[in-house]
């Protein structure tokens, strides 16, 4: 099965050190200052953000949009940490090949930040924190899919297999969102997060490759 890219990946070692980084630093300051306190400080909440709009506070505003960013560097233990890596490392590669390594950092930033929104979209008043890296790793699934439509990366067992659990994911996020809108998911895990990457990653990558083939067609003179 092969499972290889054709270039190195710069983004991927970079997000991957960073991650360990954060989840080693909320240890040690958890330790220091009480269990919870890194997720509070760099968590998204999303009552956070909508204070700081209707508030008209910049500052709220500001740190709100921030941990919107630092959120998807923050996890809940060794094993979340390990499954969104592999997937990043897995799925990953394929995309940042694909797209440049400088447009991959964006896009995955972009991604987790759009699905920290979309999680705030429903939950605009929680004061509960939402961590981990799955709603930016969602979107590069999406990006993924999109890419594989494309035939912009390559058509083998590993990615059509990679195809198959992706939506078998996809349609476990569906209904664990379902669960969160009807107030019955006791499980912790932030699907409407995980749904809103996938959909991020989706749109933004078939709308760069439908503007790439509309470049290509070729103007009436």
């Amino acid at each position: 099965m092969d499972t290889s890219t054709t270039s190195v990946s710069r983004v991927i070692p970079a997000l991957f050190t960073v991650n360990c980084a954060f989840l080693l630093a909320g240890y040690a300051v958890d330790l220091i200052f009480g269990n919870g306190t890194f997720t509070y400080w760099f968590g998204f909440i999303p009552y956070r953000l909508t204070h700081g709009i209707l508030s008209l506070d910049p500052g709220g505003f500001a740190y709100g949009v921030f941990t919107g960013i630092s959120y998807a560097f923050l996890h809940g233990g060794i094993m979340h940490f390990f499954s969104n890596m592999a997937i990043l490392m897995l799925f990953g590669a394929y995309v940042e090949e694909s797209m440049g390594s400088r447009k991959f950092l964006g896009f995955y930033l972009l991604c987790g930040f759009l699905a920290a929104l979309f999680h705030m979209l429903f939950n605009f008043t929680t004061s509960g924190a939402v961590i981990g890296a799955s709603g930016a790793v969602s979107g590069i699934g999406g990006a993924f899919i999109v890419l594989l439509l494309y035939r912009k990366i390559p058509v083998n067992s590993f990615t059509l297999m990679g195809t198959v659990v992706i939506a078998m994911w996809l349609w476990g996020q569906f209904q664990g969102a379902f669960q969160d809108l009807i107030g019955s998911n006791a499980t912790g895990i932030a699907y409407l997060t995980h749904l809103g990457g996938f959909l991020a990653g989706f749109a933004i990558s078939m709308l760069s490759q439908r503007q790439k083939s509309s470049n290509k067609i070729p103007s009436e003179k």
